[in-house]
């Protein structure tokens, strides 16, 4: 079995400060904001308009832009950081953050994964650039809160996106991890993982016990894997790369979430792990409850849908295609 690395000494260093300057940084907020509002009012960005593009075959869609991809991406990561400092704050968990956290980041993960699926077919060519495996954790929420059938279609089309190579992951084994359960756990193509991701022996390990019934098998490789988060938590230094680089999921053991949530809905029990990252109110499961979406994240679809924007439609189109 994999050694333990011990806590990583400046794991909690500066942790709170940077969550609320993130969050306190009302210009940025302000800016994506106001994005989606003109997108919500006008269909369109004022400053960046939709412009008329070659003709090709599949014909553009106007919610095909990188402007509203990103005030997704960044109402997502807002709304995920507002519950991740009320808990530790108050340990009062605000599901309505939770659920519009995931269907911002499933809305923009449709929008990009749409958008490289055609790509190869309107250009004959594969696209230069690569989805963001940061995507995973926000997918793994969506099983955490019960949003289904979302949460199966977000993780089926990440899961497709990865086989079709779309994915730069070899620096990721946390996020490689909670997709190859996924993968496991939805009976879809076992993922094959090179670089980093391959090497760390420990995430091996426990994907092997992760559906053993007994929960003791698990409970010192879930200790290992905490470790280990705790020095994924720093910035990136030369070719050192880091998953929880950006103050995200830094006091969020989400892939220790996952893995319960997972053996759960197996009817598995879970160990119980004595360990920092476990034992906040976000080291627990979540309660299964209705949401309330966001009023600007409902006008963000409304306007989409009256462009043409179907998450069925793009959902089965993409993932019934072949490899």
């Amino acid at each position: 079995m994999s050694t333990r690395l011990g806590i990583y000494d400046k794991w909690e260093k500066g942790f709170k400060k940077h969550l609320k300057s993130l969050l306190a940084n009302q210009v940025q907020t302000d800016l994506f904001v106001g994005t989606l509002k003109e997108y919500c009012q006008t269909g369109d960005f004022v400053s960046s308009p939709f412009k008329e593009k070659p003709s090709v075959s599949p014909a553009w869609f106007q919610w095909e832009q990188s402007r509203l991809n990103g005030g997704l991406v960044y109402l997502s990561r807002i709304h995920a950081k507002t519950y991740e400092l009320n808990v530790l704050n108050s340990q009062v968990c605000n599901l309505d953050c939770l659920g519009n956290s995931f269907l911002a980041s499933y809305f923009s993960s449709l929008i990009d994964i749409h958008m490289y699926s055609s790509f190869s077919v309107r250009f004959g060519r594969s696209c230069d650039m690569s989805l963001d495996m940061k995507v995973v954790p926000y997918a793994s929420i969506g099983f955490l809160i019960g949003a289904q059938p979302q949460a199966l279609s977000f993780s089926r089309l990440l899961i497709k996106a990865f086989h079709k190579k779309w994915f730069n992951y070899q620096e990721y084994p946390i996020f490689c991890f909670m997709l190859r359960i996924l993968a496991d756990f939805l009976d879809e193509k076992p993922l094959e993982l090179s670089g980093k991701a391959a090497q760390e022996i420990l995430f091996h390990e426990l994907f092997n016990e992760w559906k053993n019934p007994d929960p003791d098998s698990i409970a010192e490789l879930c200790l290992a894997v905490c470790d280990y988060h705790t020095h994924q938590c720093k910035p990136d230094s030369g070719n050192k790369w880091h998953e929880f680089n950006n103050g995200e999921w830094v006091w969020w053991p989400i892939e220790i979430n996952l893995l319960f949530k997972l053996r759960e809905l197996l009817g598995f029990k879970n160990p119980d792990i004595n360990h920092p990252l476990m034992n906040t109110t976000l080291g627990q499961l979540p309660a299964e409850k209705e949401f309330v979406m966001d009023d600007l994240l409902l006008k963000v679809l409304e306007r989409m849908q009256s462009q043409g924007f179907d998450e069925n439609e793009v959902f089965e189109k993409i993932y019934s295609e072949k490899f």
